[in-house]
């Protein structure tokens, strides 16, 4: 045990200590083991760390690992089709040649690439199968003319309705116009919507409908009917649910077909929101 006078000395010297240190020299000598004595970067590498492995946390589902591919005035969008994103980024980070050259990029850009989850590996394929490996203008607006009207359908909402332009960015009559990208292949979709036709008269108090390989047009006398403004919503925002009144009393193909093309939309508006982030950043 110790004595008094002990307890004493000790006091006194914790106070000459204290006195006479600086903080960070007073708590290396206190309150850190020799191991512990780690410097203000170690501190940093250690926060790099641990947002590293939370930005590692990729889901284990179906999807598309991508990367957009900028070149000039024009990019392009190269992926991998997975039904495990975080399998396919495990590859990745692993420096498997074959997923770089598949995304366009190297060991050292690792961080240029992203991932979106899909339903199902087959809307996934969908999805790229409309929009990959193809080349397209960052300012279609500014090139669309009548002898190269563009990649994208054209969406004019109206008061009774909407008119899409599959081939041709000029949009005749008042009302919001709105580029939809490139969101699916003009012949199929024709094709799909005609046999949509019918079903639409019968659900929709319809005033006019036009469907060919230039426009699809839609009028209703009831333009707050459910199925129209849910076949809107659809085309302006790419959202579509499980329970859709649009989908009831369809066959599965034009159920699919819907899904899918909501499914390109919301993912063309991805791509758009991602290219306006890196312009803002660039300027």
């Amino acid at each position: 045990m110790h004595t008094s006078g002990e307890f004493d000395f000790l006091a006194q010297e914790t106070a000459r200590l204290v006195d006479t240190l600086s903080d960070s020299e007073f708590e290396r000598e206190f309150f850190l083991a020799p191991e512990d004595n780690i410097d203000a970067e170690q501190v940093d590498d250690l926060l790099d760390s641990d947002l590293n492995e939370e930005a590692l946390d990729y889901p284990n589902a179906p999807g598309i690992v991508y990367n957009i591919c900028k070149s000039g005035t024009t990019f392009s969008l190269r992926g991998i089709v997975t039904d495990s994103i975080e399998d396919t980024f495990d590859t990745i980070t692993m420096g498997d040649q074959s997923s770089l050259r598949h995304l366009k990029v190297d060991e050292s850009d690792l961080d240029s690439i992203l991932f979106q989850e899909f339903q199902s590996i087959d809307q996934a394929e969908i999805v790229y199968d409309q929009l990959f490996n193809k080349r397209y203008p960052i300012e279609e607006d500014l090139l669309c003319n009548i002898s190269d009207p563009g990649f994208s359908w054209w969406y004019g909402k109206t008061e009774d309705g909407f008119r899409i332009n599959f081939k041709s960015h000029k949009l005749s009559g008042a009302g919001e116009r709105l580029k939809l990208g490139p969101i699916g292949d003009v012949v199929v979709s024709c094709l799909r919507f005609n046999r949509l036709k019918d079903h639409f008269k019968q659900y929709i108090p319809i005033s006019e409908i036009v469907i060919s390989e230039k426009q699809f047009v839609l009028k209703s006398s009831d333009t707050s009917h459910p199925i129209l403004t849910e076949l809107m919503r659809l085309f302006e925002e790419g959202e579509i649910s499980d329970d859709s009144i649009l989908l009831c009393e369809l066959s599965l193909t034009e159920v699919l077909f819907l899904k899918e093309l909501a499914a390109v939309r919301k993912f063309w508006l991805l791509i758009e929101r991602k290219l306006a982030q890196n312009t803002k950043m660039l300027n």
